[in-house]
């Protein structure tokens, strides 16, 4: 019997696939920057069309990358939300070097 090549998985297959990843962080942080009270993890993940596990994943990236997402706690709920100047210094061109 042949030995078949064991599958290599790769983490994205195509253009698309890195993409869509992008649309759907850029979904999640437009979402967030948008509300002034905040959002619930599930009415986030309703807003953007995603599952919880998903955006959990994108707010994980983003904390890695150095982008704070405030919580507010409200009785049992916590609500997210991107205080919009850091959106806006996030989306800033860096300064020019001397």
């Amino acid at each position: 019997m042949p030995r078949r090549k064991p599958k290599v998985r790769r983490r994205f297959t195509s253009s698309t696939g890195r993409t869509a990843v992008i649309r759907r962080t850029l979904r999640v942080l437009i979402a967030l920057a948008s509300t002034r009270r905040g959002l619930r993890v599930d009415e986030l993940a309703d807003e953007v069309e995603e599952s919880r596990r998903t955006v959990y994943r994108i707010l994980g990236a983003l904390d890695a990358v150095g982008l704070t997402v405030e919580h507010e706690r409200e009785g049992r709920d916590v609500y997210l939300r991107i205080p919009r100047a850091t959106v806006r210094t996030a989306l800033s061109p860096p300064p020019k070097e001397p």
